[in-house]
């Protein structure tokens, strides 16, 4: 019996964001209007004052401050789900399988995916989030880390088995011997494009996609 292994993909812009699972509930988030918090963007740490980051509601509003007083380079699309990044300061995809990956002590924004990932940083556990920034709550005290993440490879590398792909509400199942090339997730999506016509619309940077559409 063939070994199944299960990865959701959220259509549009928020696609490839986790290997697992990321279900992005429309919640709106919470935001503190006084008190610090902490971000580390890369190797860089910002204590931001809540007080002087005027009509803040999630974690863009706190980007978009950090653009506006520390000249943070903020790269990313927007879309009806929010903004995707593409480069937060230093922070950037720099092989195919990267992405820029979100990081909060807020316990209620935690992915919940099965190994979500975790980083520790001056003793504080950070988990994924599993919202996107634009759904991201700010809390007085808490902290936020951007970081490079990269997709488990074996997700998909394992060519006696196979994947469910779940885009928006539609189901597919992907033989992986059927692949002809191995490039992760990318070779999926690239299969059901010829097999399924799955609409894909990306731009491609050294070999690094940036998808701005995945399925209808």
């Amino acid at each position: 019996m063939k070994n199944f292994k299960k990865i959701a993909i959220v259509a549009l812009i928020f696609a490839l964001v986790c290997s697992v699972c990321l279900a992005t509930a429309c919640v709106a988030p919470t935001a503190d209007k006084e008190g610090l918090i902490t971000v580390v963007i890369g190797e860089t740490e910002y204590s931001v004052d809540l007080s002087t980051v005027k009509n803040i509601q999630n974690f863009d509003s706190v980007l978009d401050y950090l653009k506006e007083k520390e000249n943070l380079v903020l790269e990313y699309s927007d879309s009806e789900f929010g903004r995707y990044y593409s480069k937060i300061g230093t922070v950037a995809p720099s092989a195919d399988g990267e992405y820029v990956s979100l990081y909060t002590s807020v316990k209620k924004d935690f992915g919940t995916w099965e190994n979500v990932g975790t980083i520790t940083y001056k003793g504080v556990t950070l988990t994924q989030s599993g919202v996107g920034s634009s759904s991201m709550s700010i809390e007085k005290g808490a902290t936020y880390a951007v970081k490079v993440a990269i997709f488990e490879s074996d997700n998909v590398s394992d060519k006696l088995g196979a994947v469910t792909v779940i885009i928006g509400e539609d189901e597919y199942v992907v033989d992986l011997s059927k692949l002809t090339i191995d490039k992760g997730l990318q070779s999926v999506l690239d299969y059901l494009k010829g097999e399924q016509n799955l609409i894909l619309v990306y731009t491609e940077n050294n070999g690094v996609r940036t998808y701005s559409q995945i399925g209808s």
